[in-house]
């Protein structure tokens, strides 16, 4: 009996022992655990902050010289667009229903024509007018009627400009022989419209006073230019009235020389 007693009591010990040896791990466990969160609370450090800001440094720098180069290219675009819309509502007012008289007031004429003019005195405006009669007038800003003639003008006040027109049929790069004195560069081009076809009348001139018609199956090409001149488009105006922008990447358009 006695013996039986001390075991009892031995197993007793030995099991209290193994307890307290199990919460003796837990608290090891839940130690672990709480010097890793107070670990995780501490934040960067000074050299990894600075490395931080200095990534995010570059990367805005990065993006705000490409937001100007978009910005660029994305007005000298507007601009070429809106040279070839002038165009084409030229071509519209021409072949359509608009009454080509200079009155306020509908008169029921349609026998006139329509036409876009360009001049290298004015670089960055292109202006529609309108003829009142079947046989073409160029328009003169100093002639009679001058202002009523106007039917719409396109003036960019964001820098770029045309730098060039030529009219011809120009092979190879259009902006390198409209800026090297070919012979189809000209100071003054007008496209001009009449109904019921579509293709151009295009007449050209070194001055206002100048003007004559273009021989058949040439083309008008006009050139933009940013202000910085580092990039382009040009403006083709097709003998059978097809109107195009042609971008630099299309490898007709390149950088001034």
């Amino acid at each position: 009996m006695l013996i039986k007693n001390t075991l009892k009591n031995i197993k007793v010990i030995l099991k209290n022992a193994v307890e307290k040896q199990r919460l003796h791990k837990v608290v090891e466990v839940l130690e672990v655990v709480e010097n890793d969160n107070s670990n995780s609370q501490k934040g960067f450090s000074l050299p990894e902050l600075i490395i931080v800001i200095a990534i995010f440094a570059i990367i805005t720098t990065i993006a705000m010289f490409d937001q100007a180069r978009l910005n660029s290219n994305t007005l000298l675009t507007n601009m070429a667009y809106e040279i070839a819309l002038s165009v084409r509502e030229a071509q519209v007012y021409g072949i359509g229903v608009r009454d080509s008289s200079f009155s306020t007031t509908a008169t029921g004429i349609f026998s006139g024509q329509y036409g876009t003019h360009f001049n290298m005195a004015t670089p960055r405006e292109v202006m529609v007018f309108g003829n009142a009669s079947e046989t073409y007038v160029p328009y003169d800003p100093s002639g009679p009627n001058a202002q009523a003639r106007v039917r719409y003008v396109f003036e960019n006040q964001r820098g770029n400009f045309i730098s060039a027109i030529c009219v011809g049929n120009l092979e190879g790069n259009p902006v390198r022989a409209c800026q090297t004195g070919q012979p189809e560069i000209v100071n003054v081009a007008e496209v001009v419209f009449r109904r019921p076809v579509p293709a151009p009348n295009i007449y050209k001139g070194s001055a206002v006073g100048t003007m004559t018609p273009a021989p058949a199956g040439e083309r008008v090409y006009v050139v933009v230019h940013t202000l910085d001149r580092a990039n382009c488009r040009v403006v083709v105006v097709e003998p059978t009235g097809q109107i195009r922008v042609v971008d630099s990447s299309s490898g007709l358009c390149v950088k001034s020389q």
